[in-house]
């Protein structure tokens, strides 16, 4: 797997493609990932490495994604249920961005919505300057 740049870093990863879990570990660590060792991810920004499989929670997915290597070949990706370790969905390619990356739309909306609320009803009251 290629890391790619463009105007933000990304990692692009294609079934069926050579890839090296050492050098995945390494872009994940750097992107802020977490490492859980060989237990389950339980949320998001957490990877896990147990006999072929890395487990990978994305930010803003609702459940994981698992890379299926059988030595250094990428055999499948899929988004997994992490209660029952079952396949969902197979994808054909998964692209990593760093963790905490993408902006907090909780935080963008609440001061959007702040701006707007200064600008209809504070600017209509005159504060008398101190």
């Amino acid at each position: 797997a290629t890391p790619s740049k463009s105007s933000w870093e990304r990692f692009r990863i294609v079934q069926k493609e050579e890839i090296k879990y050492f050098e995945i570990a390494e872009k994940l660590t750097s992107y802020k990932y977490e490492n859980v060792g060989r237990s389950q991810v339980v949320e998001e920004g957490q990877f896990s490495f147990r006999g072929g499989l890395l487990d990978i929670w994305l930010e803003r997915y609702k459940i994981p994604v698992r890379l299926d290597l059988i030595g250094n070949k990428l055999e499948g990706i899929y988004l997994f249920n992490p209660l029952t370790q079952e396949k969902v969905r197979e994808l054909k390619e998964l692209i990593i961005i760093p963790f905490k990356s993408l902006p907090d739309l909780d935080k963008v909306w609440k001061k959007q919505t702040n701006k707007a609320y200064e600008k209809i009803f504070l600017s209509e009251i005159k504060l008398p300057r101190v």
